[in-house]
């Protein structure tokens, strides 16, 4: 086919189209920080002044058979649905839990400390109270993963 059998209007318009992708894909390869990874060990922004607090992480052995419980975070955070797991783990053989504190949409399911995570919007209140409910899984000799 023969670029005057198209017509002029029908190749201007994917000529045009065309410069148009690749001005969106340079767009986006100049302004996006492809490949750039930074760390904080999370201190670097705390006045000499501030009091450190320190969350003491606890630790239990993986059990030997794992029979273990998968809670989504939405799960996590309903106090029916947590009735259910402790009656659950108090009257059957379940001995791990694991939460999705992290799904497809890419956001941490239960309130963080950081800065610069709350200011890009990275958590979603659906666990509001992680630390509790850890610890009272493991009050109940629970794996939690």
């Amino acid at each position: 086919m023969a670029w005057r059998e198209l017509g002029a209007t029908r190749v201007l318009a994917i000529l045009l189209g065309a410069c148009a992708i690749a001005a969106i894909g340079l767009a986006i390869y100049w302004f996006l920080p492809l490949g750039v990874v930074t760390y904080s060990n999370g201190f670097s922004n705390l006045a000499s002044t501030s009091p450190i607090q320190v969350n003491l992480v606890t630790h239990m052995r993986t059990p030997d058979p794992l029979k273990a419980v998968y809670m989504t975070s939405w799960a996590a955070g309903n106090a029916k649905f947590r009735r259910e797991l402790f009656d659950l783990v108090d009257t059957t053989e379940v001995n791990a839990v694991v939460i999705d504190v992290k799904d497809y949409t890419g956001r941490i399911s239960f309130p963080v400390d950081d800065p610069a995570l709350v200011a890009i919007g990275s958590a979603e209140k659906r666990i509001p109270d992680i630390k509790d409910l850890i610890a009272i899984l493991h009050s109940k000799g629970v794996y939690v993963i």
